[in-house]
């Protein structure tokens, strides 16, 4: 029905070996390019927010709220390095996408676990971000809820349980396929994510009580720190949901692996999208092909893609909703 109905991956990918980095080479350059666009900006926030305090510059502090923007913005370097894209060499990719998820609050080992088990499960239960879709008969008010709600926190808690919890307490059994998935990336190794917890907990430390030192007063430190853990945890994470829902999201269909491809968009790029995010399908059909191939490849193969931006898909699905 409508949008939802185009989109629909092929059952059998008739040759993936052909769309992968074994014959289209992952760039530095291209990682690069990333970097600058998506990963500096998340380094830069915390730097802005101790220079605001430490010039007194507290008319400015509300600036500090495009700490979600930038936070948000990182996650396609993270994605990049959990498919080994970022740079060819995946160590250092890595090493990089631990960096970068630290300012921002998220820990690498445990964002490439769960993002490689939703390629794994897509649409399903044992999908990790399965709770950030809605569910597709959803009425129109509900889905609108859905969308806006992580605007005033409602995604929050349910995403630290998700990404920061597992960090400090033992694995679950999982399943031989996640299992192997994971093992053949290191992600499940209890080492391998040792490094960005740790990394994770002495940066927010250091800059926390740098914060406290540098301001004025224990009040305008306190406004500094809530405007940017606020950020982080609820403008940061609409714009994921958003985003997941323009890629995912179905009506009247099974979300069962189910994704689209999305025309490029100007106001998509400078929001939601970024590192081709927009072509999601042909991501999901071969999910070891760098992503400054997606667009040649789609072509190529004559994937289906909506003639429309991301946003004109969150508004199809409310009014779908609506009939």
């Amino acid at each position: 029905m409508g949008m939802a109905e185009t989109n629909v991956p092929t059952a059998q990918d008739p040759n993936p070996a052909i769309f992968s980095r074994r014959t289209y080479r992952v760039s530095t350059w291209y990682g690069l390019k990333n970097l600058a666009a998506n990963g500096v900006g998340a380094l830069l926030s915390p730097l802005g927010v101790v220079v605001l305090l430490a010039l007194e510059q507290e008319g400015l502090l509300p600036l500090i709220l495009l700490a979600g923007y930038f936070g948000y913005r990182a996650q396609f370097v993270l994605h990049d390095a959990s498919h080994r894209f970022l740079f060819p060499n995946s160590k250092l990719g890595d090493m990089v996408a631990t960096v970068v998820g630290a300012t921002v609050g998220v820990a690498f080992s445990q964002y490439k676990r769960n993002h490689l088990l939703h390629h794994r499960n897509t649409g399903r239960p044992t999908d990790p971000q399965y709770l950030d879709f809605a569910a597709p008969d959803s009425s129109a008010r509900d889905y609108l809820r859905f969308c806006l709600a992580p605007l005033w926190g409602g995604r929050l808690f349910p995403y630290l349980k998700r990404e920061l919890a597992p960090l400090f307490r033992p694995r679950r059994p999982m399943g031989a396929r996640d299992a192997g998935v994971l093992q053949a990336t290191g992600s499940g190794d209890r080492r391998t994510r040792s490094v960005p917890t740790t990394l994770l907990v002495l940066f927010h430390s250091a800059f926390s009580v740098s914060c406290l030192v540098v301001a004025s007063n224990l009040l305008v430190a306190c406004v500094a720190l809530s405007f940017f853990y606020g950020s982080l945890g609820t403008l940061s994470l609409a714009l994921a949901r958003w985003r997941g829902v323009a890629e995912h999201q179905t009506y009247s269909e099974p979300l069962l692996d189910f994704s689209r491809n999305h025309a490029p968009s100007l106001l998509d790029r400078l929001t939601l999208s970024g590192s081709n995010f927009n072509f999601h399908l042909t991501h999901h059909l071969y999910p070891t092909l760098p992503p400054q191939y997606l667009r040649q490849v789609t072509q190529s193969e004559g994937l289906p893609i909506s003639r429309t931006s991301m946003f004109s898909t969150l508004s199809e699905q409310f009014r779908l909703r609506q009939k």
